[in-house]
């Protein structure tokens, strides 16, 4: 494959081809002479990449622009003129070369691009931290059963006491002494009387025995 420098050259000497005979025929129409401009930026182009041996994919791709809105302006005419169709000859040589160094361009600049990505440091890439293990769903909780509450032991009856003879002698019984005042009535004695509140009082009973209770006759 020819270098950038030679296809650079190659290309601008078909413009310049082209460009000098479209200005040295007298009959070529009006309208095609305004092509030159561009043609003339075209070989500024290419007379940059011959100097320096480096050139731009955005510039190449310029004057690859230029050359083919050229050569579709001399292909527009349809007029036969020898001018014309050494121009046309000439600007279709020079539109091959462009392809040529426009792709050498494009593909140096793709093989820099991978030479520098492969020089690069490679970062290292942060650990990913452990992802949990997923925790087990709880089971559910049983309801508690109400537990019977034991019924409270019943305690028997105390046995009733016995009644207190003793206390009970020490109490005052009106009974005891209207029956000794009975017995004594009955036998014609003083009555003692007591009450339990003091001193036995006497009643003499005035009843004789014999005298009142005769049977009457």
């Amino acid at each position: 494959m020819a270098e950038p420098k030679q296809l650079a050259n190659r290309a601008r000497n078909d413009l310049a081809q082209a460009l000098e005979s479209l200005q040295s025929s007298p009959d070529v129409p009006e309208r095609l002479l305004e092509i030159a401009a561009p043609i003339a930026q075209s070989m500024g182009i290419l007379h940059r990449v011959e100097q320096t041996g480096q050139a731009e994919v955005a510039t190449c791709q310029q004057a690859l622009d230029n050359v083919r809105n050229a050569l579709n302006a001399l292909q527009a005419v349809g007029v036969s003129n020898p001018a014309v169709d050494n121009a046309m000859e000439a600007v279709a040589g020079s539109l091959s070369k462009l392809f040529a160094l426009s792709k050498t361009v494009s593909d140096a600049a793709v093989a820099r691009g991978v030479a520098a990505a492969a020089q690069a440091p490679v970062q290292p890439q942060p650990a990913m931290a452990p992802v949990a293990a997923p925790q087990p769903a709880q089971q559910p909780v049983a309801p508690q059963v109400a537990q019977p509450q034991a019924a409270a032991p019943v305690h028997a009856a105390a046995p009733a006491q016995p009644l207190d003879h003793t206390a009970m002698a020490g109490t005052p019984q009106m009974a005891a002494p209207a029956a000794q005042a009975q017995d004594q009535q009955a036998g014609g004695g003083t009555v003692m009387m007591n009450d339990g509140a003091g001193p036995a009082v006497g009643v003499k009973d005035d009843h004789v025995v014999g005298m009142t209770d005769a049977p009457p006759p």
